[in-house]
């Protein structure tokens, strides 16, 4: 009964994504980076940091896993479950190579807090983080993200990434 209940579930994520996926009409919008990253080294980084756009009023993104050497965390696609506009009520469920994470709170234009929930790979149990990711607002750095206008060139840029979980499976343009 459980795996059924999270083929199920992970059928109905799938979803979310893959109507993004299935038509490339319309502009994708950049929202914002969000990050709390860390160093007392210069050399290790830790902590998190979230890339947000929007396509056909749906968001989508990457979630970066900084745990280790600084430059190219680990990475993956949201899957955003639920959005409310109205509050800024966000929820997703993210994987990455080391673990997997499922996000409960507040997007807003300055920040995204809220609830993290982190199970590294493999394992049941999960950790509870209170995080506030104030938002990374240099115009040069919106100017890169605002690059990609479309579903087609989002997936060409992303899908290169290598540790970028999820972003062949959700994001592939249909032909």
């Amino acid at each position: 009964m459980r795996i059924a209940s999270l083929i199920i579930t992970m059928c109905v994520a799938c979803g979310s994504l893959a109507s993004l996926a299935a038509e490339d009409t319309g502009t994708v919008v950049f929202i914002g980076s969000y990050e709390k990253v860390e160093s007392s080294t210069g050399e290790h980084c830790y902590g998190y940091s979230v890339d947000i756009w929007k396509h056909n009023n749906q968001l989508f993104g990457l979630f970066h896993y900084h745990t280790g050497l600084c430059g190219d965390p680990p990475c993956g696609v949201l899957d955003v479950a639920r959005y409310d506009v109205r509050s800024g009520k966000l929820k997703f469920n993210v994987a990455t190579r080391l673990s997997n994470f499922q996000f409960l709170g507040t997007l807003t234009r300055d920040s995204l807090s809220g609830s993290l929930q982190e199970s590294p790979s493999g394992q049941t149990l999960w950790t509870n983080e209170s995080v506030v990711l104030p938002r990374k607002g240099t115009q040069q750095d919106d100017k890169f993200y605002e690059m990609t206008r479309s579903v087609s060139e989002w997936h060409a840029r992303y899908d290169s990434y290598g540790r970028c979980m999820g972003v062949t499976a959700y994001m592939k343009p249909s032909k």
